[in-house]
C-alpha cells in the first residue's frame, strides 16, 4: 500500500510503497518514488522484496490501479506479475480499509518518522527509509507481538511457508474479475429495481457503456462479430481480422491492452498502451497499423503488411522485432 509523504523543505511529493508480513510484522520491503502512485514501481518494490525474502502464498493489497482491480473487474500488471510467481493477489472489500489495518498501521508509523526527520530531498528519503526498516524491523518492539518481540526476532522464530511456486493462469485471474463485475452489477441492477422502479436489463445496459457510447454484450466482456469485426478505444475503432470473432476477456494495464479467449485463455489480441498509430484519417484503424500489435494465428498477409508498416514508421521498433514474432502471442 502507498503512502504519500511530502517532504517539509521544499513540499515535493513522493510515493512510498509498504510491505508489511501478516503474522510478523516484518517489513518486507519499503521503497520511495518520485512518481504518482503506478503500477510500474507496485511492481519494482514487490519484485525486490520477493527478491529478498521468497515468494508468499499471498499478496494483500487494496483495490488501487497500481495493486489489484479484480473486484472492479479489471486485471492489474502487479496480478499478472505475482500470478507469474506463484503467488496469489488478494484484496480487500471495497470500502473496507480496516482490512488492511495492519499495513495502514505502518503508514502512520513510517509518516511520524519522516515527520519527526524531516527529510530535505528524495535521497535523505531513501536513506531514512534504511534507518527506518533496521529500527523498526530490529530494535523496535512491537505492542501485537508475543512478549513484545521485534518483528525480526518474530520472522526469524517462526516456520515459514512460502508458495510452492506453481505460477497462477491469467485466464484464472481474468475469470475472477470478470465473476466480481457480474456480482457488482447484478447487485447494482437488483437495487435498482428496488428503489427506482428500473429493470435489471435497463441497469445492466447501463452500466455496459464502453468509451465509444456503445453497449457489451456481458459486462466485463468484448464481443468481436462478423459484421463488424472491430474494437473500440480512446475513440478509435480497430478493425480486426475476421478469423477472431468471438467474446473475450479485457484487461488493461498501464502498458498494455489485452483480450483473451474466454474458452483457452489465450492472448488474442494485444498492444502497448498508450495507442500508438500514424493513420490520422478518421476513426476507423486496421489493427495492423498500431505499433506493437499482435495477434492470435495471423494469416502472412496481416504480418506482411504489419512488418512492412512498422520498418516505415517504427524503423527501431521493426529491427528489434524478429518476423511473425510481434504478431503471434500465446498466453
Amino acid at each position: 500500500n502507498p503512502a504519500s509523504v511530502p517532504p517539509k523543505s521544499h513540499k515535493t511529493k513522493i510515493t512510498v510503497y509498504q510491505i508489511v508480513d501478516d503474522s510478523t510484522r516484518y517489513d518486507v520491503g519499503t521503497s520511495a518514488c518520485v512518481d504518482p502512485e503506478n503500477g510500474t514501481d507496485a511492481v519494482t518494490t514487490v519484485r525486490a522484496a520477493i527478491a529478498a525474502h521468497g515468494v508468499p502464498q499471498e499478496l494483500l493489497s487494496d483495490n488501487g490501479s497500481a495493486f489489484n482491480l479484480a473486484r472492479q473487474g479489471a486485471v492489474t500488471a502487479l496480478q499478472m506479475y505475482l500470478a507469474d510467481q506463484g503467488c496469489k493477489p488478494i484484496s480487500g472489500r471495497i470500502k473496507s480499509p480496516t482490512t488492511q489495518g495492519k499495513n495502514e498501521r505502518s503508514h502512520q508509523t513510517i509518516c511520524q518518522y519522516f515527520d519527526a526527520h524531516a527529510p530535505k530531498s528524495v535521497d535523505s528519503v531513501h536513506t531514512l527509509i534504511e534507518h527506518y526498516r533496521e529500527y523498526y524491523n530490529h530494535r523496535r518492539h512491537h505492542q501485537s507481538l508475543p512478549g513484545e518481540m521485534t518483528p525480526a526476532q518474530a520472522w526469524d522464530a517462526i516456520e515459514h511457508q512460502p508458495s510452492n511456486g506453481m505460477p497462477i493462469s491469467h485466464a484464472d485471474l481474468i475469470a475472477e474479475a470478470l465473476a466480481y463485475r457480474d456480482e457488482r452489477l447484478a447487485k447494482t441492477a437488483i437495487e435498482a429495481t428496488v428503489e427506482e422502479n428500473l429493470s435489471v436489463v435497463d441497469k445492466g445496459q447501463a452500466s455496459q457503456h464502453t468509451a465509444s457510447g456503445r453497449l457489451r454484450e456481458t459486462a466485463g466482456e468484448i464481443v468481436i462479430k462478423r459484421d463488424n469485426p472491430q474494437v473500440y478505444l480512446h475513440g478509435k475503432m480497430l478493425k480486426v481480422p475476421t478469423h477472431l470473432v468471438g467474446t473475450y476477456g479485457l484487461v488493461m494495464s498501464e502498458t498494455e491492452y489485452m483480450l483473451f479467449d474466454t474458452t483457452d485463455g489465450a492472448e488474442a489480441i494485444g498492444f502497448p498502451l498508450p495507442l500508438e498509430t500514424k493513420e490520422t484519417k478518421g476513426r476507423l484503424v486496421p489493427l495492423w497499423k498500431v505499433r506493437g500489435a499482435r495477434i492470435r494465428g495471423p494469416k502472412p498477409s496481416w504480418t506482411q503488411r504489419h512488418l512492412a508498416y512498422e520498418a516505415e514508421h517504427y524503423p527501431t521498433s521493426a529491427d528489434d522485432a524478429e518476423p511473425g514474432q510481434a504478431v503471434s502471442t500465446n498466453s
